[in-house]
């Protein structure tokens, strides 16, 4: 990804479901200037398969521009059968275990460390 890895690592660190950054934030992030382009066309942010735009959208964010203010607003999305597919695992590891999904005390749980 080169220029924009930087970018990838910044957002793949976040928690926040929505994040807003000045243009001037993004260049700190990837200690280079944006393009020209950033600063007169949306097309530039919305291009799903640029380096850039893989940057936010591998950790899930869609960008929303404000060209005027400079400002790129990440609002991550979600997909629900992405996001609860952890829930079959948890059964198996579960089952495979022969550990209850009951709640457990603190004495019980001392078992398992």
């Amino acid at each position: 990804m080169g220029k924009y890895s930087p970018l990838a690592d910044y957002f793949a660190k976040q928690a926040a479901d929505s994040l807003t950054l000045s243009f001037d934030e993004i260049e700190g992030i990837i200690s280079d200037d944006l393009p020209k382009s950033a600063y007169t066309s949306e097309d530039w942010w919305t291009k799903s398969s640029s380096p850039q735009s893989t940057a936010w959208s591998r950790a899930g964010y869609e960008v929303s521009i404000n060209l005027n203010d400079r400002k790129a607003e990440f609002i991550r999305t979600y997909d629900v059968s992405r996001d609860l597919s952890y829930v079959d695992e948890l059964e198996d590891f579960y089952q495979r275990w022969d550990i209850s999904n009951k709640r457990v005390n603190a004495n019980e749980f001392q078992k398992f460390k």
